[in-house]
């Protein structure tokens, strides 16, 4: 099996559990932290509030591209079932993100087409994630809450399975998106 580095140190691909596989930790632009430290802060306690919210989390195919190796993340940005399944049939991977991020696509937007598209049987084509982060340079921080409420690391276990489950989603198809999709991924290696 393969290896993949996490935060703790590589584990082999077959022992991973529930993946997320589009988070940030931090979103920084150097010119941006030059020039206005005070957003940033001290290092110290943005990394504490980092390692606190993660353990919250815790309780082109004609190129050559292997497209089973490829996750087209912001998928979850449409209604557009026939583009989906279009994207799928080349042999990628939906990345159904940024669950939280409803001035985008409304929260039932994006729970009614993971449900359809699960519907359809492509469960086997999708992940799931917030691309959530502790912190980015270019978003008002003390905003955020009230902007963007849902937009955290525990939204899809609190409210995003909940309302698919209600939408029919199974708990296979749950830990298909969540587990077995993550691990086929990682697992492949080699050249493209």
């Amino acid at each position: 099996m393969a290896q993949i580095q996490t935060v703790r140190g590589p584990i082999d691909s077959a022992q991973l559990g529930t993946t997320l596989m589009h988070e940030h930790v931090f979103v920084l632009d150097k010119e941006i932290s030059e020039n206005y430290p005070e957003d940033w802060g001290v290092e110290e306690k943005r990394i504490a509030d980092a390692v606190s919210r993660l353990n919250e989390l815790k309780s082109r195919g004609e190129e050559g591209v292997d497209l089973s190796r490829v996750v087209i993340g912001h998928s979850g940005d449409t209604t557009d079932l026939d583009y989906l399944e279009e994207l799928i049939s080349h042999g990628s991977y939906l990345g159904m993100d940024r669950f939280g991020i409803d001035s985008i696509l409304s929260f039932e937007d994006r729970v009614n087409t993971v449900s359809a598209m699960c519907a359809r049987g492509y469960a086997e084509r999708m992940v799931l994630s917030h691309d959530a982060a502790c912190y980015m340079h270019h978003l008002p921080e003390r905003e955020l809450p009230a902007l963007l409420p849902r937009w955290h690391y525990l939204h899809i276990h609190n409210d995003v399975l909940p309302a698919l489950k209600q939408k029919g989603v199974s708990d296979e198809q749950v830990q298909t998106m969540l587990v077995e999709n993550p691990r086929r991924i990682f697992k492949r290696r080699g050249a493209y």
